[in-house]
């Protein structure tokens, strides 16, 4: 869905017809603003402000703001908060023992296998 391939084309034509709550995939429209704004001169000729430049942008800005009045309908839920809320029961120590479980290194000279050294 999400593709360069003629500038957003299906993912355009999927928003357009969107109804109800969406999240807006910003490289988008970031992508549309600096095609207005590298494409574009600010000033005009005439030493005077380029309004068309201004209205294209006004127009991305307001595509953008209307993502912000449609709300989601979700309902809480509790296991869900109150997981997210509790502290973590994993110190760094054993989050870092279970990684390595998961994933053992493959090359341990060149990195150290103690939790906070920096390794890059």
């Amino acid at each position: 869905m999400v593709t360069v391939a003629n500038n957003y084309r299906k993912l355009r034509e999927l928003v357009s017809s969107a109804v109800g709550s969406a999240i807006p995939y910003l490289g988008m429209y970031m992508g549309d603003l600096t095609s207005i704004e590298e494409g574009n001169a600010t000033v005009t000729e005439d030493d005077l402000y380029n309004v068309e430049k201004l209205e294209m942008v006004a127009k991305i800005v307001l595509s953008i703001e209307q993502f912000k009045a449609q709300r989601f309908a979700l309902a809480p839920q509790p296991l869900l908060q109150h997981y997210l809320r509790s502290p973590s029961a994993e110190h760094e120590d054993g989050l870092f023992a279970m990684s390595l479980a998961r994933e053992p290194r493959t090359n341990k000279s060149s990195i150290s296998s103690s939790p906070g050294t920096n390794h890059l």
